[in-house]
């Protein structure tokens, strides 16, 4: 005799009994269920590590998604018949999924948040800002000294762009900085 479903033993040593039945059914519906997980979240052609943090969000993401996904087909079962067996099993199937992705997704959030990596994406943020105004400040430098020695000759012309260097300077970068907001990650250099 074979083993009944989900369990090890047959129908012969206990496999017929309420209990075992129900136990063995669960984890016929579990292993369904976390094939169904594993389906969802394998990607055969995965790539290595470089950004954890942005792969963590990445997979948050992907659960997010497989969450609302397994949720609408939650949402859209029929009343459980308990007489058509099949169609109960899959509905337990699709419930179970649901309730497997909805308690890793939790975890991978409240792993974000115990990480802190928001705080540490801002403060990356951040510090490639400073990064880039320490450049573009060396690089002003540069194009004013520039500047300044081609109009070595003209004191005046010099003098003026002198004095209006820093504000001049100032007014153009907020200028580009608010432009750079309003047009978003998305687009390219003018």
């Amino acid at each position: 005799m074979r083993p009944m479903i989900g369990q090890g033993v047959c129908k012969m040593h206990g496999g017929k009994q309420g209990a075992a039945r129900a136990n063995g059914e669960r984890k016929a519906t579990q292993a369904e269920a976390s094939a169904i997980v594993a389906r969802l979240l394998h990607d055969t052609n995965a790539k290595p590590v470089t950004d954890p943090v942005s792969e963590l969000q990445a997979i948050a993401g992907r659960m997010a998604s497989a969450v609302e996904s397994l949720g609408e087909r939650v949402n859209a079962l029929p009343t459980i018949d308990y007489e058509d067996l099949n169609a109960t099993r899959r509905a337990h199937v699709v419930v179970e999924a649901w309730q497997q992705l909805m308690v890793e997704y939790r975890k991978a959030l409240t792993d974000m948040v115990r990480l802190g990596l928001e705080e540490r994406r801002v403060a990356l943020t951040e510090q490639a800002g400073a990064l880039l105004a320490g450049v573009v400040e060396r690089v002003a430098a540069a194009l004013l000294t520039a500047a300044l020695s081609s109009l070595a000759d003209h004191a005046d012309a010099a003098a003026v762009l002198r004095a209006t260097w820093a504000q001049t300077s100032a007014e153009i970068g907020r200028r580009e900085l608010l432009a750079a907001i309003e047009a978003g990650p998305a687009q390219e250099d003018r």
